[in-house]
Order: C-alpha cells, then structure tokens, then sequence
C-alpha cells in the first residue's frame, strides 16, 4: 500500500489498520506487509486514536510490517491508546512493526503483548509505553 490516508474508525474500538483480526481462522502464513508514504490518522473514537491490528487465532505465526515515511496522527484525547499496534483481543500472533522515517504523534503509545514496534530515524513523542510489547527507538 503506498500513498494512501487511512482514517480511524466510528465509534468505540476505531481502528485503521486490520490484518486477520477481523477473521482470525484465516492463517497469514508469516506475511510480510509494506506501506509506504501512508498516513494513518484517527476517527471518532472513544477507545483507540491510531491502531494498527494484527492478529489471528495461530500462536506461532508472525506478521511483518513495513512503514516507510509513514505518518500515525492521534490527538492527546483521542482515547485511552492514542496510538496502539498489535492490539488484538488473543494477542497470540507474533506482529513486528518497523517504522522507516515517518512521524508518529499522540500522548500514549501502547504495543500489546507479542508485538513490537522499531523506529529509525521516526519522529516519535515516545520513550516509553504501555502494555508489555517491545518498543525501540533508533536515531
């Protein structure tokens, strides 16, 4: 996917960004993704400002993301995660999350679980987070 603007959604969960989640028997089978020049910003939301899910029902399977000069664009009170990615209600489906240059805004970050979120060279508000995913920031 490349120079796409993906808005959050309506409504408590909002959301932007599903792999397998949505129909969680379907194995990814370790499927890479690429986005570049993507930007992902939020809806009307209560829950989750910016999300990026990736999830199914296979516990050893891992989903890779690539986000080139992307952008993730929440507000500070645009819900409890303004920025979430790997969120899943399972959690058992390995997600890694690379971010390529790009800018992430919003006032908190949280990596559910088995997902793990690197920056190189990101704009990112971020030195910490929330849930018990990995997070590492690189200049």
């Amino acid at each position: 996917m490349e120079n796409s603007e993906l808005k959050g959604g309506v409504g408590h969960r909002g959301g932007n960004f599903y792999i397998g989640h949505l129909n969680k028997e379907i194995n990814p089978e370790n499927l890479d993704y690429t986005m570049n020049n993507v930007i992902m910003s939020e809806g009307t939301t209560t829950y989750r400002g910016t999300n990026i899910c990736l999830d199914s029902n296979y516990e050893d399977d891992t989903i890779n993301l690539t986000m080139n000069q992307c952008q993730m664009l929440a507000t500070e009170d645009s819900g409890t995660d303004n920025i979430a990615v790997g969120a899943g209600a399972e959690d058992i489906t390995y997600c890694n999350i690379v971010m390529n240059g790009g800018k992430v805004t919003g006032g908190v970050l949280t990596i559910y679980r088995k997902g793990t979120l690197t920056t190189n060279g990101t704009e990112i508000p971020f030195n910490d987070h929330g849930g018990s995913g990995t997070l590492t920031v690189n200049p």
